[in-house]
């Protein structure tokens, strides 16, 4: 699993307002951006792409935050307020971006990031969801031969491998929550055994958090294409 942040999508945005890509370039970008995409997703990659959405007034107090907290200093620089100018030209390349790059195969995901424990839970939701298809997230059954040996430590019962029978033939007992290590909704915090024979290794998340971004930015990036999580 590869986590990306920003990566291609620096051509159609910082390279573009920054003016290190001259316009045939960032414009020519677009397609190839949607072409390696496609590539990724034919080759079976699971790919997320997710914008973070924060309003300029919740950025600009995270920055007086950053300013007079020191153990905050390190958050912050003089680009990040330079840039600030440079507001209306990120949000046209925004517009632009989610326009031309929020495709069927891989759309733009936007997370209201306001409150960040609002978005970080977002955000597992949508990779879980995408990781999580058409994998079988249960333990293993057990070896064969592990079933011919394992009467020879277990206690003896009624029934010949009676322990081995599957859950369906015996008779259904209440969880005890006492020691089941599950919640009341059903999530078990502990890893279950075998659960990482299912874990995809081909699969990217590329995350873009911008800065000064603002609500009509955001209704435009739906009309573009792009999905609320």
């Amino acid at each position: 699993m590869t986590s990306a942040v920003r990566t291609w999508y620096g051509r159609v945005l910082v390279e573009r307002v920054e003016g290190l890509a001259r316009p045939k370039e960032w414009r020519r970008a677009y397609d190839e951006i949607n072409a390696f995409e496609k590539m990724l997703v034919d080759d079976g990659v699971r790919l997320v792409k997710l914008f973070l959405h924060i309003s300029d007034e919740e950025q600009l107090r995270r920055f007086r935050e950053r300013i007079t907290t020191p153990t905050k200093h390190w958050k912050i620089n003089a680009e990040d307020i330079r840039n600030q100018a440079h507001r209306p030209d990120y949000l046209a390349a925004l517009d632009d971006m989610f326009a031309l790059t929020s495709t069927a195969a891989a759309p733009w995901y936007v997370v209201p990031a306001e409150y960040k424990w609002f978005a970080r839970v977002a955000l597992a939701k949508r990779v879980v969801k995408a990781l999580g298809k058409e994998i079988a997230l249960g333990p293993p059954p057990l070896d064969p031969e592990v079933v011919e040996a394992a009467p020879e430590i277990l206690p003896a019962r009624r029934g010949r491998h009676s322990a081995l029978r599957s859950p369906s033939s015996r008779k259904a007992e209440p969880p005890d929550p006492s020691n089941s290590g599950t919640t009341q909704n059903g999530f078990s915090p502990r890893a279950k055994p075998g659960w990482a024979q299912s874990i995809i290794d081909k699969s990217v998340v590329v995350g873009l958090t911008i800065k000064n971004i603002n609500m009509l930015s955001h209704l435009r990036c739906l009309r573009a294409g792009c999905r609320v999580v």
